[in-house]
């Protein structure tokens, strides 16, 4: 997403796939997903210079589903180099479709020690 392409980014989601950033904000939708990515505060981000990276997932594939989890981290160029802006438990819940795997749920938490964020890791060491 930090190429700014929002469209492109929302079709990774299912029609009614819905994606929760950290309990600031939740989207169903294509739309609503898109429009998080053209945010102000999403774009402020992208064009001061950052990179959203994720960690290698640990997935669990059963028949036409799927589940994800990995950390993810923001890293956000400052003026003496790049620091990690955020650092995130993630976990994607996916479906396979005619047009390949769709997203229908990703949830994050930061990682700030509660027990929402140890929770999310936890659905990998499963």
């Amino acid at each position: 997403m930090d190429s700014g392409s929002s469209r492109e980014g929302a079709a990774l989601w299912a029609e009614d796939g819905v994606y929760d950033v950290g309990g600031m904000h939740r989207a169903k939708g294509h739309d609503a997903i898109a429009a998080l990515y053209d945010a102000q505060g999403h774009k402020d981000l992208i064009y001061k210079g950052s990179a959203h990276m994720t960690a290698t997932p640990r997935i669990t594939v059963d028949g036409d589903k799927a589940e994800a989890v990995a950390y993810s981290f923001v890293v956000l160029r400052g003026e003496k180099g790049w620091n990690v802006w955020r650092a995130s438990a993630n976990r994607w819940t996916l479906k396979r479709t005619p047009d390949g795997w769709r997203i229908v749920e990703r949830y994050n938490r930061p990682l700030d020690g509660s027990e929402d964020s140890h929770a999310t890791l936890r659905h990998g060491a499963k």
